[in-house]
């Protein structure tokens, strides 16, 4: 008689549901957790960590500037493609700067920090970096940048990890976002399998996933990495700190027996490596740049037929309910779900 062992795999997502919130319209919801950091009772509780600045001032400053991003959102949430994208570009704009006064306590530089590169098609059009909030947002949270480095709407549109069915449906070509299977056992064995993995994954996973380098190796020949032990723990908890750490989540819950959703970014294919509330902001500006001086641009591609007008209202409809939502989960420093 003989016995087989078979791995007990960890039921559930991994993800960290600390800041869940239940919500009949998960849009509204988000939007509303917004509103709710610019009221007073919500304002006067913060704390500054920086005792030296004039907190007063920046209270002040993230009151008025919460006000108007959700006023903003409300005046785009009802337009079309022809004019949505530039007051939705200005929430997300007042959002960022009330974020960096408030979280890193900075008062944020003027001007947008991005020039718009017009081009005869909507894709080709770019947004290049320069002195302003946008830059500003990006040395608050430790990334480089160089002046001049342009990232067109195609580009942007491929690191935007909620847009990667739609965009496979427009361009197989075009997702930079790499799908990552997470299975865990008991046993505190932690595997990240790469299905679609469009290279040869022996050769290029180390240039695509740096970060993963130290704490993965390759399993055999397959598109699958295995966690080093130290680095994840065994528990339920500490795989899924790992995950956060490491993975890009899924930004609507899984049910506990549903797939294991997370995600990366393949480093080879950034042009300039941003998070994703950059990829997000970056294409709201774009957008919102062609509403204001290439409005052509905009009406060429508005038409129920367009496959690229259908892209874009769908790359709308996710900013909307999204860009809130990542903004609030880096304010929090913890996840949170709508």
């Amino acid at each position: 008689m003989t016995t087989q062992l078979f791995k007990l795999q960890w039921v559930g997502s991994f993800q960290a549901t600390q800041n869940a919130f239940a919500a009949e319209n998960p849009l509204e919801e988000a939007w509303a957790q917004i509103a709710r950091m610019g009221t007073d009772a919500w304002l006067q509780r913060m704390k500054p960590d920086n005792a030296t600045i004039p907190w007063a001032d920046h209270l002040a400053f993230v009151k008025v500037r919460i006000q108007q991003a959700v006023e903003f959102w409300k005046a785009a949430h009802s337009s079309t493609l022809l004019t949505a994208p530039l007051p939705l570009y200005y929430a997300f704009l007042s959002l960022m700067r009330a974020y960096m006064a408030l979280v890193p306590e900075v008062m944020p530089r003027p001007a947008h920090g991005l020039k718009f590169v017009s081009r005869a098609d909507i894709l080709s059009c770019g947004a290049a970096l320069n002195s302003g909030t946008f830059t500003h947002y990006l040395e608050t949270r430790g990334i480089q940048w160089k002046h001049g480095d342009e990232i067109t709407l195609h580009e942007a549109l491929g690191c935007i990890v909620e847009l990667f069915v739609d965009v496979r449906i427009h361009d197989l070509k075009l997702p930079h976002v790499q799908f990552v299977n997470v299975t865990a056992y008991r046993s505190g064995e932690v595997t990240l399998a790469f299905p679609d993995y469009p290279r040869d994954f022996a050769t290029s996973w180390t240039i695509d996933f740096p970060s993963l380098v130290p704490v993965c190796t390759q399993q055999g020949s397959e598109k699958v990495l295995v966690v080093q032990r130290a680095a994840v723990g065994d528990s339920y908890e500490s795989i899924s700190k790992f995950l956060d750490h490491y993975l890009l989540n899924h930004l609507t819950l899984t049910q506990p027996e549903g797939p294991r959703l997370w995600w990366a970014l393949r480093a080879s294919e950034q042009s300039v490596p941003l998070d994703r509330v950059g990829y997000y902001h970056v294409a709201a500006f774009i957008l919102a740049s062609a509403v204001r001086y290439e409005p052509e641009l905009i009406l060429a591609i508005s038409g129920t037929d367009s496959a690229i007008g259908w892209l874009l209202k769908r790359l709308l409809e996710r900013a909307g309910r999204f860009y809130p939502q990542l903004v609030l989960s880096t304010s929090w420093k913890q996840q949170v779900y709508f």
